[in-house]
């Protein structure tokens, strides 16, 4: 990786990459050993020479799963200096513009972890301006095959940034654990959590500026129309974006846009437990503290009384529950025969 010519290199990254998928803790090694500069010179180089199995570009995605967030900092913070005189998001958001169809979540998900952490989420930035309009392209459901939409799937759960000691994605486990115990029951956050939190935060907040509430429109309508891989990492998505929200004002937008579609998968007897708890604790996340239910005409009985079984399995749907009725006493003919 570091002075090979170009299939030497290749032949390293590829090898690398074996590694991992035998031994996924084997991340933590090479995160801290591999030289950015060889990640980012093959890169290069197989962009300009045209090579379109995209070694460098998988080893890096694969060295994004570290489970721990100062490891991963530690790798964008390498990333950040660039290769000689070229940016590295530079050098990202070309390989973006022409990647293949199913290649393009990968480079996306990449580009926008490192514009996270070099920018400010609360500024315009091209390069993640593009790689949101990526994903949501990827997510059309008109126009995407099986291929893209298993690329999609793993994009948007390592999106969401938690990951095992050997690199599996755990973001669905932690918002089961949320939903079955109240923070507040949850012992203190450690600084490693903190920094996971804050960027949950940050990512929410750019994923639904950037996109102009268009990759929540993609979310729902995948959720309904995709393979069941895509649609559970849609769910998961829109799970932890819902519960790293703070403005009010923007849950309040994105009800409008999800709400009626986690009302859907509560009735829809085809979801399994799972699926439903993470519905409800989405929609309580996104509703709490907004008058979204006092705005509806009515919600239907079947819908009630879906999160009254679920209530035993989550405090979520008790606390819809409780929301809604108290929706309901300021609303006449909230509820429907």
């Amino acid at each position: 990786m570091d002075v090979g010519d170009m299939p030497e290199k290749t032949r390293a990254a590829s090898v690398l990459r074996l590694c991992i998928r035998a031994d996924g803790s084997c991340r933590h090694f090479l995160v801290k050993n591999v030289k950015r500069d060889a990640i980012l010179s093959l890169l290069v180089l197989e962009q300009w020479q045209g090579q379109g199995q995209g070694h460098a570009l998988a080893l890096l995605y694969e060295l994004l799963c570290v489970s721990r967030r100062h490891k991963r900092i530690e790798l964008l913070s390498g990333l950040k200096e660039g290769w000689k005189w070229l940016n590295t998001l530079q050098i990202l958001l070309l390989r973006l513009h022409k990647a293949r169809p199913e290649e393009r979540p990968m480079v996306a998900v990449v580009l926008l972890e490192l514009d996270l952490f070099v920018g400010d989420a609360s500024e315009c930035s091209v390069y993640r301006e593009d790689a949101v309009d990526a994903i949501i392209e990827a997510l059309d459901c008109c126009v995407m095959d099986e291929r893209i939409q298993q690329q999609v799937a793993r994009a948007l759960l390592i999106l969401g940034g938690r990951f095992s000691y050997t690199g599996e994605e755990e973001v669905e486990r932690w918002l089961l654990r949320k939903a079955e115990i109240r923070e507040s029951c949850i012992p203190s956050q450690n600084e490693d959590e903190k920094m996971r939190r804050e960027w949950q935060r940050k990512a929410a907040l750019v994923l639904l500026t950037s996109g102009n509430t268009r990759l929540l429109s993609a979310l729902s309508d995948s959720l309904a129309n995709s393979i069941p891989s895509l649609a559970r990492a849609c769910l998961i998505t829109i799970g932890w974006i819902s519960h790293s929200l703070a403005d009010t004002d923007l849950r309040l937008a994105a009800c409008s846009i999800i709400a009626p579609r986690l009302m859907e998968c509560l009735v829809d007897n085809t979801n399994n437990l799972e699926e439903k708890i993470l519905a409800s604790f989405s929609l309580h996340s996104l509703t709490n503290g907004t008058d979204y239910f006092s705005q509806q005409l009515r919600v239907e009985n079947n819908f009630l009384g879906c999160l009254q079984k679920l209530s035993r399995a989550t405090w979520t749907a008790k606390e819809l529950i409780s929301l809604i009725k108290t929706s309901c006493s300021s609303s006449l003919g909230f509820l429907s025969d």
